[in-house]
């Protein structure tokens, strides 16, 4: 068996200063994933009060304004997904 390398200079490794890692664009989009996933929790509750004959006339006024402000959330995602990265020199 080899012996263990401990010649790790563990100094160095907390001075080192810490580089800030850039947001991708590709990534930036995977936020979106959100919105789909709040869709079909809707879908969901719609089908089980259909099937199980809830009444959701209580529930109809908040998600709809819970709507107008995810609808408004998702167009300042949109916007800030596709900006251009800061390029720093």
């Amino acid at each position: 068996m080899e012996p263990l390398d401990t010649d790790v200079d563990y100094e160095k490794l907390a001075r080192a200063p810490r580089r800030r890692r850039a947001i991708k664009r590709d990534t930036r989009f995977n936020v979106m994933l959100v919105f789909p996933l709040l869709g079909l929790l809707w879908l969901l509750f719609l089908a089980g009060s259909a099937l199980f004959q809830w009444s959701i006339s209580s529930v109809v006024n908040p998600v709809l304004g819970f709507m107008l402000v995810v609808f408004a959330a998702f167009i300042v995602i949109i916007f800030w997904a596709s900006a251009p990265g800061a390029k720093k020199q």
